[in-house]
């Protein structure tokens, strides 16, 4: 299917270039041979595409899942199994214990001074505030 639409595409591009041609032999219709011409060109555009797509579907890329890369100039030696151990002690080291359960690591509380007037307020009668009272 996909190379049938590159086919048809091919010769809708072939088909606007000859027309684009014949407006811009007369002269007098560049207008439509510029037209012509930017159809002629976007077919060709999708044509190309599509062609593309179905030599990827053909023949797909080699995807390669590279985990470790060992480039040296000179002997070289890899240990990752010290990476892992390294990996563990340290969260051994962060929860305090081996079997994986973590101790509290929130900071204590620390109780700042007490401001008395903003304590608990007392009840206060209000009928009796001297603040409150009604002048006059």
């Amino acid at each position: 299917m996909l190379m049938a639409q590159a086919q048809a595409l091919d010769t809708l591009f072939l088909t606007l270039c000859k027309r684009s041609l014949a407006n811009a032999r007369e002269g007098h219709y560049l207008e439509a041979a510029d037209r012509y011409m930017r159809l002629a060109l976007k077919a060709q555009s999708q044509s190309v595409r599509t062609l593309e797509i179905l030599g990827q579907l053909v023949n797909p890329r080699p995807m390669a899942f590279v985990q470790q890369a060992n480039i040296a100039y000179g002997p070289q030696q890899v240990n990752n199994h010290l990476a892992r151990e390294k990996m563990n002690s340290a969260d051994q080291t962060i929860s305090g214990a081996s079997n994986g359960i973590f101790t509290d690591a929130r900071t204590p509380c620390v109780e700042g001074a007490t401001d008395s007037s903003m304590g608990t307020l007392e009840e206060i009668e209000w009928s009796k505030d001297p603040t409150r009272q009604k002048k006059g």
